[in-house]
């Protein structure tokens, strides 16, 4: 039976399944093209609208999706390596 009662830390370092690592990844280009727009702002004018979806909803959306995406864990894959790293300990890999 897997535990599926997991710390943050546990989760943070836990293996990601594909479709979630892609969403994370277009997520933290979300958010890097939010921050390069608010850098932009300090050094030019730029339309109203382009500020606030570079300063709020892109660069928001784009970390908390990142987060949640981080945070889901491949149970299966998990398993694969606690096991790996048990025989690991015990010696058997050697």
């Amino acid at each position: 039976m897997l535990n599926q009662n997991l710390g943050v830390i546990e989760r943070l370092t836990s293996p990601t399944p594909s479709i979630f690592r892609t969403i994370r990844n277009i997520a933290l280009i979300l958010a890097a093209i939010g921050a390069s727009i608010a850098q932009l702002q300090a050094q030019m004018e730029l339309p109203d609208w382009l500020l606030f979806a570079g300063d709020k909803s892109v660069w928001i959306s784009g970390l908390l999706t990142a987060l949640v995406s981080q945070l889901t864990v491949d149970y299966t894959a998990k398993a694969i390596v606690d096991a790996t790293t048990e025989k690991a300990e015990k010696g058997y890999l050697r």
